[in-house]
């Protein structure tokens, strides 16, 4: 547990906020699982997907600052509205959205928002905020997607996002044509064929019909995979118990998500490596009284190794940031 901000205090505290009058609120709390799990309580028709993303932001960046945020989505949003006046169809407000957002013009002050190539994935969990990807008009594989999304949400059009290997889509069923478009976020937010996805980010059959990739996720399984940066921040913290708090209240919403079982395999290395190869040469010097935390310990990765491997995982270029178990 962490130093806590009272939730009551917090949920008093933004329950005066006009900015979120029409929304349900959630309270704010500095504990990472605590925070998650209140995140994960609210009805699945009541979710509020750009609240929950923020909330994780300022859990990962202090600095990211919630309302601040929000009103620079809302204006966005306001722009594509007026693009069209407020009364375009889905499909022609995700195509105002794109053009706003990767084509340069005075409705983004001619700076254009664009794929950030020194720094793709987000080295820091604090680069993958919404706060950084505004500001800067650099993003990553994670904020890029989620901020379409966000805008989107303001716009009430229907999108979703969906998971690859280490990757973020958007999933917009396209009422005018009755399918459902996957939109690149980092590339422009053009739609790409299923066969290409597949053929880079190396997605067997097992994969998809597993439901690790491509499906479509409830909010609740968004919210649980926005969580991924919580645990890139606890990596970074070297925090690996509470790493693992959060790893199992992910996969009770999104029991296939290829990130959380990664770092639960990682978590429970981290965990032997400083409390037993650390401090004994060999296994026969491990004291008989903690033997059993090891072969548990042990054991929670072959598990997660079972399952991964079992839904279909296979090792790709963009898993290599994360230490990774052989294929048996």
């Amino acid at each position: 547990m962490r130093f806590a901000v009272s939730a009551l205090a917090s949920w008093m505290m933004l329950l005066g906020n006009p900015a979120f009058a029409d929304h349900p609120i959630v309270p704010v709390s500095r504990d990472y699982s605590d925070t998650l799990s209140v995140l994960l309580s609210v009805p699945e028709n009541e979710i509020y997907l750009t609240w929950s993303k923020l909330v994780i932001d300022n859990l990962v960046d202090p600095e990211a600052n919630i309302d601040a945020t929000l009103e620079e989505i809302k204006a966005f949003a306001d722009t594509v509205r007026k693009s069209d006046g407020g009364s375009a169809t889905a499909d022609r407000k995700v195509a105002a959205l794109r053009n706003m957002i990767y084509e340069a013009g005075p409705w983004n002050g001619f700076q254009s928002f664009s794929y950030d190539f020194n720094d793709p994935n987000g080295r820091l969990a604090s680069q993958k905020t919404l706060t950084r990807y505004i500001d800067t008009r650099k993003g990553n594989c994670v904020n890029m997607p989620l901020f379409f999304l966000a805008v989107g949400e303001q716009l009430g059009v229907d999108m979703n996002f969906t998971t690859a290997p280490r990757h973020i889509f958007i999933q917009f069923p396209n009422p005018k044509t009755g399918m459902v478009e996957h939109l690149e976020a980092t590339s422009g937010a053009l739609p790409q064929r299923l066969v290409w996805q597949r053929h880079v980010f190396k997605m067997t059959d097992r994969s998809i019909e597993s439901g690790m990739y491509m499906q479509r996720l409830t909010k609740r399984q968004m919210v649980a995979a926005m969580a991924e940066t919580l645990l890139q921040k606890l990596v970074e913290e070297g925090d690996d118990e509470e790493r693992i708090e959060i790893v199992e209240i992910m996969l009770e919403q999104f029991p296939q998500f290829d990130v959380a079982i990664l770092h639960t395999i990682t978590a429970y290395q981290n965990l032997i490596r400083v409390h037993f190869q650390e401090k004994y040469a060999t296994f026969e010097e491990i004291p008989v009284k903690l033997l059993p935390k090891f072969e548990s310990w042990a054991s929670r990765i072959d598990q997660a190794e079972h399952t991964l491997y079992g839904y279909g995982w296979r090792r790709t270029k963009e898993s290599e940031n994360i230490i990774l178990p052989k294929q048996q």
